[in-house]
């Protein structure tokens, strides 16, 4: 079996990084509120599900697998499209509405592999 090379360690994802990968050309004041407060959330949300990935006073570290920055990024851009549905609805399509779901099956596979798993 090949042996796979540890990927490069990463940074965790800014404000500027979400606008690049959600493609936003310019934002003002409100929107760059908006987006830092997405990748704070998810840096937050992701990172709590970690415990490699954080200081003792819970803080995340300064590098993470670049696995977990693509997680953190989908999970911020999820948060910040968010906004424009509320009430958990998308909009509509020929077979009905069209709901946000819950939770992203992509992301939880990105961050497995790092989860804290709790046996009983």
């Amino acid at each position: 079996m090949p042996v796979r090379a540890t990927p490069e360690p990463a940074t965790l994802p800014t404000a500027d990084d979400l606008a690049r990968y959600m493609r936003i050309e310019s934002t003002d004041a409100k929107d760059t509120e908006e987006l830092e407060g997405a990748i704070d959330d998810a840096t937050d949300e992701i990172m709590s599900q970690l415990l490699d990935f954080v200081d003792d006073a819970g803080n995340p570290t300064d590098l993470v697998p670049r696995r977990v920055r693509r997680a953190v990024l989908m999970q911020a851009a999820r948060l910040y499209r968010r906004r424009a549905s509320v009430s958990g609805y998308e909009g509509f399509n020929d077979i009905g509405v069209i709901r946000v779901p819950s939770n992203d099956e992509d992301i939880e596979r990105l961050i497995d592999p790092y989860r804290a798993h709790e046996f009983a």
